[in-house]
């Protein structure tokens, strides 16, 4: 059974806009980045398709994971 996500929409969107205008992700968003991408918690289609954004941005080093 998966618990449902505790972010709110809007949360997750201006939290995108943000690290990629800044193109720095914090240790604990990039956390919570993985904590998604784990699966163990149920996204609509919208937070899931942020989420890839996110985890593509890191894979070609377009975002920097900093402290």
């Amino acid at each position: 059974m998966y618990a449902q996500a505790t972010l709110p929409f809007p949360l997750s969107e201006q939290l995108v806009d943000e690290i990629r205008l800044s193109r720095k992700i914090t240790r604990q968003n990039q956390w919570l980045l993985m904590r998604l991408l784990s699966n163990q918690l149920e996204l609509n289609t919208h937070q899931a398709a942020l989420v890839r954004k996110m985890h593509e941005w890191l894979q070609q080093g377009r975002v920097r994971v900093v402290d």
